[in-house]
């Protein structure tokens, strides 16, 4: 395995960890606003199937704006 490899090998494993630590995620956004692709994707993610089963305790709460308030995402991550 050469740098690049071993590089993002070790960035998928902190990722890993953070995700595994957080407690609760608030996403809010209005999805048709012009920057709540990032809010989308993360929404995607943290609801996926894999982190379902790698943090079954993670409580997502969504807020759907009908403002054209800036997307906002929250994380509390439980201990730290």
């Amino acid at each position: 395995m050469g740098k690049l490899g071993r590089t993002l090998k070790a960035v998928e494993e902190a990722s890993n960890q953070l995700a595994g630590a957080m407690k609760n995620v608030q996403i809010r956004f209005n999805p048709f606003h012009s920057h709540a692709r990032s809010a989308k994707a993360f929404l995607k993610y943290v609801s996926s199937a894999s982190m379902r089963l790698s943090n079954p305790q993670l409580e997502v709460k969504v807020d759907i704006l009908e403002s054209q308030d800036p997307p906002e995402i929250r994380i509390d991550y439980g201990g730290y």
